[in-house]
């Protein structure tokens, strides 16, 4: 059986990119830039000869054509997987896909054939988020977290924080690890456990000589407000504030 893709014309080449990923797996893929040609394919299709098809969700517009609809009418329907759908988290679209066909679907294919894509369904998935496909397709990108100048200037002061110090390499572990964790409250265990894969008192000991350290060198840095809180016992959070005078 095939897979039908319609796209538009600039996502071409990265369609085509996933067809040879999915032909690894599944039988030819057939890559369509012009609907009409894409929909009249479908309906001269014979039975069994499609397994699904793919539509890019900018192909219509859901006010005037429903895809879903349309092809569950069609004489041979087959299931439909828009996957680009914008709404979907990224490891949640395969449960997505399943459920879309299973709405609009399940009187027409019944759910034998419905539950036998999952495992595509599934390697679809991951073949956008682990192929590093993801970034060009239009609509399922997801969005950059924005920085204010403030939190630029935060990360950047932070980022040279150990080499502005000269903090050692024992003592930069330490923050290195603080900083993984920063705003997370952290147990003396994890953070032991984290820079010598050991826990006693010895450790502890030191843990807490390297805390002081720290302390002392983050009360010279001008550009934050930077501490290691104790928030329990053997509970720890560093916390991060620009300085007044920024």
């Amino acid at each position: 059986m095939s897979v039908y893709i319609l796209t538009k014309k600039e996502q071409l080449k990265a369609c085509m990119e996933l067809a040879s990923y999915m032909e690894l797996t599944c039988g030819d893929v057939t890559v369509f830039t012009n609907d009409a040609e894409f929909y009249g394919c479908l309906d001269v299709a014979s039975p069994g000869e499609v397994e699904y098809v793919m539509i890019d969700v900018r192909t219509f517009q859901m006010d005037l054509f429903n895809p879903y609809t349309y092809i569950a009418r069609c004489k041979n329907p087959v299931p439909v997987v828009v996957f680009n759908d914008p709404f979907p988290a990224p490891d949640e679209r395969a449960a997505f896909w399943y459920a879309k066909n299973k709405d609009y679907f399940l009187s027409a294919l019944g759910i034998k054939r419905i539950e036998g894509l999952v495992p595509a369904f599934a390697l679809l998935q991951e073949y956008f988020n682990n192929h590093d496909l993801q970034e060009f397709f239009s609509c399922m990108c997801p969005p950059k977290e924005f920085f204010t100048k403030a939190e630029k200037d935060c990360m950047d002061a932070l980022e040279h924080f150990a080499e502005n110090h000269k903090i050692i390499k024992s003592r930069k572990d330490l923050f290195d690890l603080f900083l993984h964790n920063q705003g997370k409250i952290v147990s003396t265990k994890e953070l032991c456990m984290g820079l010598w894969n050991d826990y006693s008192m010895e450790t502890r000991q030191r843990l807490c000589t390297y805390i002081s350290y720290l302390r002392r060198e983050f009360r010279k840095e001008t550009a934050l407000n930077i501490d290691i809180v104790r928030k329990g016992k053997e509970l720890y959070q560093m916390v991060v504030v620009p300085a007044k005078n920024e």
